[in-house]
């Protein structure tokens, strides 16, 4: 049985300068983990993103709380 302790809320920051540095949240970057399958989520990336050659993409968890509600111990 699956018992969804994974963390449940996300948000979505980019990066056009390094994949270590530089990050800025995405608008309506937000993303709560709640199913038991992958779910997906369509985001729009800001403009200074586009024609580059390179875009960071990363998924930072923003709560301590798991998909069933209770407190994920880190």
């Amino acid at each position: 049985m699956y018992k969804r302790q994974g963390p449940r809320d996300f948000k979505v920051q980019y990066s056009i300068i390094s994949e270590s540095s530089g990050f800025s949240d995405v608008s309506s970057g937000d993303y709560q983990a709640l199913l038991t399958t992958c779910d997906t989520k369509t985001i729009t990336l800001p403009t200074d993103c586009n024609n580059r050659a390179n875009v960071y993409l990363r998924l930072i968890m923003t709560s301590n709380t798991s998909q069933n509600l209770s407190l994920i111990h880190i």
